[in-house]
């Protein structure tokens, strides 16, 4: 519900003199010293740390005040002492510690898990207790679990102390557990019995596979059991979490372009590629990463694992080929590692990479680089395509352990990427299982990605009066009791003894609080309660605070402004957008749809960037793309997935789209309200916004940048309806190894007989499409046609014009399934397909064969279809004058052979005629 609006301030004091008397006096504000029942309210009891709520909330769909923190940082298998016992060993969720409790075995055994499980309301403690192996301790401790298996309301702690070890009953924990998220296989091998010797999980019932935090030694042989997560609040109150580490990796950086920058807290580590060979063109620089510290990157040696040149542009060729040989070899060198997800691939180009004249081996080898990037991180990687002056950067992502969608980022040259520039800057989270995965990325630098990190920073408290709140005071907390003293006075509402929680509100008016602040004298009456230098303090603190709230207020304006316009049917709105896709797809308006809105975000800033050249709004997509990514997160259910696939028919597409992203404009609201209730937050956004703007600062927004950053997204929207719409009419259709350049040459062979050659069913002109519609990689013998079912070919706008090019629809990618399109389009075989693929040489059934019997006779052998007549004719003068040889034919099976006699017909012609 809304405050009323300002009272004016004449009458604030009299309706403070007739609710409390003594407050104020008749002569001016704090003439009297306040009574003994204004104190009472005033002093109290303190609230209990993360689970007293304030009565007071403005304007928030979440329950709590300022005071219920909305990021608390939880860290698992805390380790005191020396670890010989099961006390030693502990779980910090904010301030409060949960130390394991002692196990049945004996305190010096700490062999065993800690189990804690919480309120993900409150955070208040359910359960906290222990379990040993292999006894039956961890069979009690599967018992708790099960009892909670079906409340997801419940947060589950649970962490490996020490190793475990083997447990010879086949322990159904890991089962248990898979019903609050986690991978059955993480924590207990049955093959022989034994527990991971790391594990560490946080999850709660209902969570779907994979989004549970969860590391396993057997997943990541260097995990320890240490987890340090973020708990944040959702749009329904519940805590969920978050890896707050963000990563910054930047590609050919430097004055050379030579090398990987990886950028995290702040402190940064430049991989420079070693030097190529004497006289090479070009080449590649590769750089392996552990995926699970990157974040270390930095002050860690540890991991980066590769930083690696080869000189493939050698003039030489046998020296060209040698090197691509070579970074082949260093690539399958890390194919284990690839596969258990435990690294990632930095790969750019330098120079020139392609040898002017490139042999046959070298070819070879390329192509063999070219099937590893794309079958171990899922990347286009079509290098036969870069040219002289090509360029190549990637960032790649293991994927096969997840079949997921590949999440590598990539530029090519020969791609429309609008830009010629060869810096790939990726931002990577930490996701559930502990690796770093991209979250935006772009090619042209100057986007500002610094929200990613702030908002999901460790909570920093108000320097001063950091307890106050809408709750009664401590004894004795005199920046307590000014701080509530002025809450009700320049509120000028004594319904609100804590301004800090109309910083929740977005229709607040901060200036006028601050005004109001600037002419609130202190009056030495109040000096039994509060001394001037406290007043002074707060009153400091708290005229920063207002002043920054404006700021902040503003862009929260801005970035809600911007989400609304994308969830509007205007032309520039999404609806617009995909009302267009739509008349340009023509799909069937039952056929259903699905997409997920937060997969699209990692491509906003990459193509809107590319777009746009403004430096302005180039930096306010970082920006944008953070907050609507957070804000996203936000929208779970009330188990905790993920809340932003949006499944609907064409003919509701555009309703279920708006409906999503004004969801996601409520979750803006609750990103916001994490960072005015936390100082370090607050202030440095703040600060930002009224920084230069230009590149490299995306808070400080001028008029017209949400209209800018709107239209620099919606390309990449639009490519994603695209993406999702053409399967709903079209198909991909695979030709391979054909002797044929054009489809509607295509025939294929089927229901063959082998006689004394082999005779086929055969069919032709099954595929006939225009020249626009099919593609065919040069020098290759592979085809790929779209078409409907029905071979009905999409229209030359579409495919030429009417995909979003310059948001780098590149067609041989849509053809072929590459990219963004990699199992889009569905690949059918055309009817008869495994015959052709296992194609006998031989001739179409309309063939009349012959054969010479050593008897001197002739046999003419011809493919029937059963029941139907044929006719054999012969011609005795040069193809005319036809006459029937013999009786017709009725077949009886799929062959017939016809003896004739060679006497006097050595000039003679035969045909076949089907009578039916």
């Amino acid at each position: 519900m809304k405050r009323d609006r300002w009272l004016g301030r004449g009458r604030l004091v009299l309706f403070l003199a007739l609710l409390f008397p003594g407050l104020v006096g008749t002569g001016g504000l704090g003439d009297e010293i306040p009574n003994g029942d204004v104190l009472i309210q005033l002093t109290g009891t303190t609230l209990t740390s993360l689970t007293q709520e304030s009565p007071h909330r403005l304007e928030a769909p979440a329950p709590g005040s300022y005071l219920t923190p909305r990021m608390v940082k939880v860290k698992t298998r805390v380790v005191t002492g020396d670890g010989t016992r099961a006390t030693n060993f502990s779980v910090l969720v904010g301030t409060n510690q949960y130390v394991a409790t002692p196990l049945a075995s004996g305190p010096g055994d700490s062999r065993g898990f800690h189990l804690l499980v919480l309120e993900r309301s409150t955070l208040a403690v359910v359960t906290n207790c222990s379990g040993s192996t292999p006894e039956f301790s961890s069979l009690a401790l599967n018992g708790i679990l099960k009892e909670w298996q079906s409340r997801e309301d419940l947060l589950v702690v649970f962490y490996e102390m020490n190793a475990a070890g083997a447990d010879p009953i086949s322990n159904p924990l890991a089962v248990t557990l898979s019903n609050f998220g986690a991978s059955s296989n993480a924590l207990y091998n049955p093959a022989n019995n034994h527990f991971s010797p790391t594990y560490a999980f946080i999850g709660n019932a209902g969570l779907s596979t994979n989004r549970s935090f969860e590391v396993s030694g057997f997943v990541n042989p260097d995990a320890t059991g240490r987890m340090e997560i973020t708990l944040a609040r959702d749009l329904r109150g519940n805590y969920f979490p978050i890896d707050p580490r963000f990563v910054t990796l930047q590609t050919s950086t430097g004055a050379g372009a030579n090398t990987v920058l990886v950028r995290a807290h702040s402190a940064t580590n430049a991989v420079v590629a070693p030097a190529l060979q004497a006289g090479a063109s070009g080449g590649f620089q590769l750089v392996v990463a552990r995926r699970d510290i990157l974040d270390q990157a930095p002050t860690n040696s540890a991991a980066i694992l590769t930083n690696l040149t080869f000189s493939t542009g050698d003039s030489i060729a046998s020296d060209a080929t040698a090197a691509m040989q070579g970074l082949l070899a260093a690539l399958e060198g890390y194919q284990g590692q690839l596969a258990s997800g435990q690294v990632l691939l930095a790969l750019t180009s330098l120079g020139s990479p392609m040898p002017a004249s490139p042999s046959g081996d070298f070819q070879s080898a390329l192509n063999a680089v070219s099937a590893f990037l794309q079958s171990n991180v899922g990347a286009v990687a079509d290098l036969g395509q870069c040219g002289s002056g090509g360029y190549y950067s990637l960032v790649g992502i293991p994927w096969i352990s997840t079949n997921e969608s590949p999440l590598s980022v990539e530029i090519r040259s020969w791609t429309p990427s609008g830009t010629n520039a060869t810096a790939l800057n990726v931002v990577l989270q930490g996701n559930p299982k502990g690796w770093f995965d991209p979250v935006a990325a772009d090619i042209t630098g100057g986007v500002d990605y610094r929200l990613y990190e702030i908002a999901s920073r460790d909570p920093v408290p108000w320097p001063v009066a950091p307890s106050a709140g809408s709750g009664p005071c401590d004894a004795g907390d005199e920046a307590c009791l000014a701080y509530q003293w002025i809450s009700t006075n320049i509120a000028e509402n004594v319904a609100i003894p804590s301004i800090r929680d109309t910083y929740l509100d977005e229709e607040s008016n901060f200036s006028g609080y601050r005004q109001n602040l600037e002419s609130l004298p202190y009056n030495p009456a109040l000096a039994p309660y509060f001394s001037a230098e406290i007043y002074g303090a707060v009153s400091n603190q708290l005229s920063r605070e207002l002043f920054y709230m404006g700021f902040v207020q503003k862009l929260h304006g801005q970035l809600s402004t911007l989400v609304s316009d994308l969830a509007t049917d205007q032309n520039a709105g999404l609806i617009g957008a995909v009302g267009a896709v739509i008349g340009q797809v023509a799909p069937p308006s039952a056929a259903t749809v699905g997409f997920s809105l937060d997969a699209e975000l990692r491509f906003i800033a990459q193509l809107g960037a590319a777009l746009d050249p403004d430096p302005v709004s180039k930096a306010a997509l970082g920006v944008a793309s953070a907050g609507l990514s957070f804000a996203m997160q936000k929208k779970t259910t009330a188990a905790g997935n993920g809340d932003n696939r949006v499944e609907a028919a064409v003919s509701g597409l555009a309703t279920a789209i708006s409906t999503n992203m004004n969801d996601n404009l409520v979750g803006l609201g609750e990103v916001f309200r994490d960072i005015v209730t936390d100082w370090g937050k607050m202030s440095e956004v703040a600060v930002l916004t009224q920084g230069p703007s230009g590149p490299d600062n995306g808070f400080a927004w001028q008029d017209g940048t949400s209209g800018d950053v709107l239209n620099s997204m919606l390309p990449a929207f639009n490519q994603l309806f695209y993406a999702e719409l053409m399967p709903t009419l079209y198909q991909r259709v695979f030709f391979q190894n054909v002797p044929f350049t054009n489809p509607d040459a295509y025939f294929y062979r089927h229901d063959c007989v082998t006689w004394r050659f082999t005779i086929c069913e055969c069919a032709t002109d099954l595929y006939q499409p225009p020249a626009f519609d099919y593609y065919q990689p040069p020098g290759t013998a592979n085809l790929w046609v779209i078409a409907t079912a029905a071979r009905n070919y999409p229209t030359s706008a579409l495919v030429q014009t009417g995909l979003p090019v310059n948001a780098q629809a590149y067609l041989p990618d849509l053809f072929q399934g590459l990219g963004r399109w990699s199992g889009v389009l569905p690949q059918v075989l055309p009817v008869g397909w495994n015959d052709y693929l296992n194609n006998q040489s031989g001739v179409c059934d309309n063939y009349l064969g012959f054969g010479v019997n050593t008897d001197g006779s002739l046999e003419l052998g011809f493919r029937t279809r059963v029941g139907e007549r044929y006719q054999l004719e012969r011609s005795m003068e040069d193809l005319g004058n036809w006459s029937p040889l013999g009786d017709p034919v009725v077949a009886q099976d799929i062959f017939h052979v016809v003896r004739v006699p060679m006497v006097g017909i050595e000039d003679a012609y035969f045909r076949l005629q089907r009578l039916n």
